[in-house]
């Protein structure tokens, strides 16, 4: 599920949510991103999405794509963070539990929603909350 004011978080093909709102259509979200030729949503508009995090393994052969819609999203005014593991290949957030590197990224993952989640529910007016070192 997506929930308008949520947080979208790529990692390989993977993608959480963060519940922090009142929910909306996924399929209305993601639609502006299908509307190019190859349909993998790189030349859409990104204009208006949630805030994203994504992780990449600099091995992994989408790591250039992960780079280019970090880019393209923050030219769009979107709230972006792109973490780049090194020697790391695609998905290998599957490995947590067996792999150091794998526990550290889901780490982030979790770190990152909490603190979006803590960003959407302060009073306004309120100061972001600090970041973790």
């Amino acid at each position: 599920m997506v929930f308008a004011r949520g947080v979208l978080v790529l990692v390989g093909v993977m993608l959480v949510a963060s519940p922090v709102s009142a929910q909306v259509d996924i399929a209305g979200l993601w639609r502006p991103l299908a509307r190019n030729q190859d349909g993998s949503g790189m030349d859409g508009d990104l204009a208006g999405l949630p805030p994203l995090y994504i992780q990449a393994g600099d091995w992994d052969t989408l790591v250039d794509d992960s780079h280019r819609l970090a880019a393209e999203a923050r030219r769009a005014g979107v709230d972006v963070r792109l973490d780049v593991f090194p020697e790391m290949l695609h998905a290998f957030q599957i490995w947590a539990g067996t792999m150091p590197e794998a526990d550290d990224a889901v780490a982030r993952i979790g770190e990152y929603l909490r603190r979006q989640r803590a960003m959407a529910e302060r009073p306004a007016g309120d100061p972001a909350p600090p970041t973790s070192p």
